[in-house]
């Protein structure tokens, strides 16, 4: 759950007019629907909506997908890729939570202020044809960036024996460099941070970037995504409690993700001959299994 500002709350429970904001990258490219439009329903499938088996080593992705309306042709020549997105609606002028990002349009005449809250940061595939009327758009965020096959220690830039932070630092410094991106983890400090790794993971070429960070991320118990702020972090579920207030919709019900409980933690090597208990626990066991990083 991404939490919004009450002046953005305000603004939607009053049913305000709303409108998205994409800023490509090339060229910094801005536009909304006052100037090419885009048509009704938006749709932001974020990690986990759609999971029903929730385990650690995860590495979901974000999808965002929305029609372009090109009546004229006006994006015939016009470069899809990485952009930032955003989602809001219009607040009484003046009024616009404190660092919010805002944007002032004229509408009937009269200058309209908009506040916006964030969807993500993603890369949208360029459509096979854009000369159609409706160009329908389909988006992933930065995890796909580690779609690629892993490489050598040497091209990652580190040496052994390193840590599990280091490790996963090199993964992201590795796709800056090729991808031209500025991706920074969220935070260092997450479980297992310091955990020593004595060699480069074992039959690696047959692996992806994302694959060996989701070893890492399980390494630390955790999950990877991209934040809404396009940064990398390592969570997991926990339980929020959360202050309604009287702009809150009566019928809103957030979704809550059950994770069974885990009474005991096994780490197994791939070919299951060794196992080693991590908790002396009986019930749920919670198995790791082929990670070369805790075997």
């Amino acid at each position: 759950m991404y939490a919004i500002s009450e002046t953005l709350q305000q603004a939607i429970y009053e049913n305000r007019p709303q409108r998205v904001l994409f800023e490509f990258e090339n060229g910094n490219t801005v536009f909304s629907n006052e100037d090419i439009a885009v048509s009704a329903g938006v749709k932001l499938l974020a990690p986990f909506n759609a999971e029903n088996d929730v385990t650690v080593g995860l590495t979901p992705s974000a999808q965002l997908t929305f029609t372009m309306l090109n009546g004229e042709g006006q994006l015939a020549e016009f470069g899809f890729g990485r952009f930032k997105a955003w989602i809001g609606a219009q607040v009484v002028t003046g009024t616009p939570a404190a660092n919010a990002k805002t944007a002032t349009y004229t509408e009937h005449g009269q200058e309209a202020v908009y506040e916006f809250s964030p969807l993500g940061h993603f890369i949208a595939t360029r459509p096979n044809v854009v000369s159609t009327t409706m160009i329908d758009v389909e988006a992933h965020d930065y995890m796909m960036l580690f779609e690629k096959a892993m490489v050598s220690a040497t091209e990652l830039g580190i040496t052994y024996p390193t840590t599990l932070l280091q490790l996963t630092q090199a993964l992201i410094g590795y796709v800056n460099r090729t991808e031209n991106t500025d991706i920074t983890l969220k935070s260092t400090d997450f479980l297992n941070a310091s955990l020593s790794i004595a060699a480069h993971p074992k039959n690696y070429e047959d692996k992806t970037l994302r694959e060996v960070l989701g070893w890492c991320a399980e390494a630390a118990g955790s999950i990877a995504r991209f934040t809404r702020d396009g940064q990398l972090e390592f969570a997991w579920f926990k339980t929020v409690n959360r202050q309604y207030t009287m702009h809150d919709y009566t019928e809103y019900k957030p979704y809550w993700y059950e994770v069974g409980q885990v009474d005991d933690v096994r780490v197994r090597n791939q070919d299951q001959t060794s196992e080693t208990t991590v908790t002396s626990q009986s019930g749920n066991p919670y198995v790791i299994q082929g990670n070369p990083f805790l075997s």
